[in-house]
């Protein structure tokens, strides 16, 4: 079995206003695998995301996509791997001036030389994928509620082909069709060999389409394994945080 590792993060420290977020983070990610990380609101879980996305910049420690040091490495060379990477932000993160659409076509008009008519098959067989009408194409943000704004947010971040996702808080502002939806997408990504990493406070997703988990409390990682072995471990805070969403 490949076990290349697309993401290595070692001694990760990240403060905000003196206060300490996340410390000693040390993880690894393969090529392939869907990459649970599970914690409650305010334990680092959506920081620890952003950094590996390069969004934020740490106050020591290293992270690296696919052998790319995303905060140290340079600028041409981050934004060639951003062109292969997909992010799905909480807030869903749109452009509010800009309509659906074009919201989902920015990466591909960014990162690739695609004419326009191939720009709007791409962008629509994505819309289409995520259900969403024609009749909402060229609505503005504003214009529609959380739950299918942040599914615009998974058909941008998906439309340019990524080798990697990231999906910051997966469940939320979603109904139950759109989770069994959009947990049958990231399968399918899977078997294209794309990477996803999750962030989620919802234990019973991740025991259902996790090929790792790892348990982070109080900005630190207590425990990374399968399914089964999150499942059965012994420790007390694993056993809490697990046990609150099933």
């Amino acid at each position: 079995m490949n076990r290349e590792v697309v993401v290595k993060i070692d001694n990760l420290n990240f403060s905000y206003n003196g206060e300490e977020i996340l410390s000693r983070v040390t993880m690894r990610v393969f090529s392939g695998e869907i990459f649970v990380i599970i914690g409650p609101s305010g334990s680092g879980k959506s920081t620890l995301l952003k950094l590996c996305a390069g969004l934020f910049h740490p106050r020591d420690g290293d992270v690296d996509i696919k052998g790319i040091n995303v905060h140290k490495a340079p600028k041409d060379r981050i934004r060639k791997l951003r062109g292969k990477m997909g992010f799905v932000f909480q807030d869903a993160a749109l452009i509010s001036n800009t309509c659906i659409f074009d919201n989902v076509a920015l990466p591909l008009r960014y990162h690739t030389d695609l004419s326009e008519p191939e720009i709007e098959k791409m962008v629509s067989e994505k819309l289409s994928l995520l259900q969403i009408d024609r009749s909402c194409y060229y609505l503005l943000p504003a214009q529609l509620s959380l739950g299918l704004k942040r599914s615009v947010g998974v058909a941008r971040a998906l439309v340019i082909k990524p080798d990697i996702v990231f999906f910051d808080e997966i469940t939320a502002s979603f109904d139950s069709q759109t989770i069994k939806k959009i947990s049958m997408i990231i399968k399918d990504l899977k078997n294209l060999k794309v990477t996803s990493i999750i962030v989620t406070g919802d234990a019973s997703l991740a025991y259902s389409i996790a090929d790792r988990i790892a348990i982070i409390k109080n900005g630190k990682i207590i425990q990374t394994g399968t399914p089964d072995e999150i499942r059965n471990s012994q420790d007390p805070d694993v056993i809490l945080m697990t046990s609150m969403n099933k």
